[in-house]
Parts: structure tokens; C-alpha cells; sequence
């Protein structure tokens, strides 16, 4: 009897403390991505293409200056082609659920440095033909984005803060097998790179 009793107080304590330090944030902002190959010299021109997303990011202080969370986004990327024809797409735009797990350091009061690994799940992807966007038959991206992830999150007023990430592909973005003139396979890694500025709120 004593054992349970003190199971149970002890799963309390433990559920109490986990709800003190819990906490939820939503928030929005814009991703400003770009689509970077190396390896090859391509014949497009491209450029960076804004987008946005929203978040909500739940967070737990393990100490009094760090803390974990995981930084939830429905986020969209793209990038423009300069030199798009007729018959050539002249955008990309690929709508991703983004799971974000990270570690955050508050090295001072007002500002924080944090950074992890994120996985991108690809809900669509479209390319933008004569100003009319269009799902894609044959997919350019992979169905999932594996990325680093490095920002610094600053803390103007209480419950509100606002962040600048960056982030790019760890490993290949497109699902594309590449040849050169002569019909051999070559190594071509693209990388999406994204910027993010975000704002968020403590709810």
C-alpha cells in the first residue's frame, strides 16, 4: 500500500513539474527558399521565392536557461526560374509539414540561440506554368526533407518573441537520377536552403 502511494505522488510530482515548465507557442512568419545544386551547371536561372508558414511549438525548460521543443510547421517553399519559355515551368512550390525537434540556450534575458534536425513531409508540389499553378505529374523533390536547423529567437516582451532560422537539406532535395551528354549517371546533389523570419506567441 505504502508503495503505490508513493508511485503515485511521485507520478504527480512528476506530471505537476512537467506541467509548470510546459509550454505552447503558435506563431507565422514568411520562408524566403532557394534551390542550390552542386556538381552540375544547369541552364536555368534561379532565384529565391517567398513563402510562409505557421507553427506551433510546445517547449520544456530542463534547466533554468535550456529547454527542448519541437517546432511544428505547415510551411511553404519554392524558388523562381529567371528564364522560363513557354513551355517551361517559370516556379516550384512545395507545401511540407515540417516536424522541428530542438534545443534552445537563453544566453541572455532577451535572446536565445537554438538549433536541431528537422524532417520536411511533402503534402504537394506545383509548378507554375504561363502564371497558372499546376500540381506535377512526374515529382522534381523527394517525399520527405531532412534538413539542419540553426536560429536565434529574441524575446521583446513577455510571452512574445520573434525569430531568424535558417535551414537546408542534408541530403539530396530532388528525386531526379541525372546523365551527362553521354548517357552516364552522374553525382548531382540539390540542396533546398530556406531563411525564415517568424513571429510567436506564448499562448
Amino acid at each position: 500500500m505504502k508503495r503505490i502511494f508513493f508511485i503515485v505522488v511521485t507520478c504527480l510530482f512528476f506530471v505537476s513539474f512537467l506541467s509548470a515548465q510546459l509550454k505552447i507557442n503558435a506563431g507565422a512568419g514568411i520562408n524566403v527558399s532557394n534551390l542550390k545544386y552542386d556538381n552540375f551547371q544547369i541552364d536555368e536561372q534561379i532565384s529565391p521565392a517567398a513563402n510562409y508558414f505557421i507553427s506551433v511549438r510546445p517547449e520544456i525548460g530542463i534547466l533554468d536557461k535550456l529547454s527542448v521543443g519541437v517546432d511544428v510547421q505547415l510551411s511553404r517553399k519554392g524558388y523562381l526560374v529567371d528564364n522560363a519559355t513557354d513551355s517551361t515551368p517559370s516556379a516550384y512550390r512545395l507545401q511540407y509539414f515540417d516536424v522541428l525537434p530542438q534545443a534552445q540556450y537563453r544566453f541572455i534575458n532577451a535572446a536565445a540561440i537554438y538549433a536541431g534536425l528537422g524532417v520536411g513531409f511533402r503534402l504537394s508540389e506545383k509548378a507554375k506554368f504561363n502564371d497558372t499553378w499546376q500540381n506535377t505529374v512526374t515529382k522534381f523533390s523527394n517525399k520527405t526533407d531532412v534538413s539542419y536547423i540553426f536560429g536565434l529567437r529574441f524575446f521583446p516582451m513577455d510571452k512574445l518573441s520573434a525569430h531568424i532560422q535558417v535551414s537546408g537539406s542534408l541530403g539530396s532535395f530532388s528525386d531526379i537520377e541525372w546523365t551527362n551528354d553521354f548517357g552516364e549517371i552522374i553525382d548531382v546533389s540539390t540542396k533546398l536552403q530556406n531563411f525564415q523570419l517568424g513571429v510567436t506567441y506564448q499562448i
